[in-house]
C-alpha cells in the first residue's frame, strides 16, 4: 500500500485530511482514498491534453453539520464519505 500510495502519478487533493476516528488509543487516522479509473489521467500528474481536472475533493466530517447528517454519520460508520468531483474533457462521459 506505501508503494500505491507514494507512486508519483499519485495526488492527494485532500492533504492529509483523517478520514475515520476510533477513539483512544487509535485515535484518527487517514484509512480512506479515492483513487481514479486507470484510463484516466488527472491533471497535475504530468498530463497532457485529455487530462481531467480536479474541480474539489474533500472528507465529509459530521463537525459543523446539521445535527441529523451529522447523527446519521457518526451512526452509519466510523469512517467519513471521501468524495473528488472530477471535469471531464469535452467529448468524454
Amino acid at each position: 500500500m506505501l508503494a500505491l500510495l507514494g507512486d508519483a502519478r499519485l495526488a492527494d487533493p485532500v492533504g492529509a485530511e483523517d478520514t475515520v476516528d476510533y477513539g483512544p488509543p487509535l485515535g484518527a487516522l487517514r484509512l480512506d482514498y479515492v483513487l481514479p479509473a486507470a484510463g484516466l489521467t488527472v491533471a497535475g500528474a504530468k498530463a497532457g491534453a485529455g487530462a481531467v481536472a480536479v474541480a474539489g475533493a474533500g472528507v465529509l466530517r459530521p463537525d459543523g453539520l446539521a445535527e441529523g447528517l451529522a447523527a446519521a454519520l457518526r451512526l452509519s460508520s466510523r469512517h467519513w464519505p471521501v468524495w473528488v468531483d472530477l471535469v471531464l474533457p469535452s467529448g468524454r462521459s
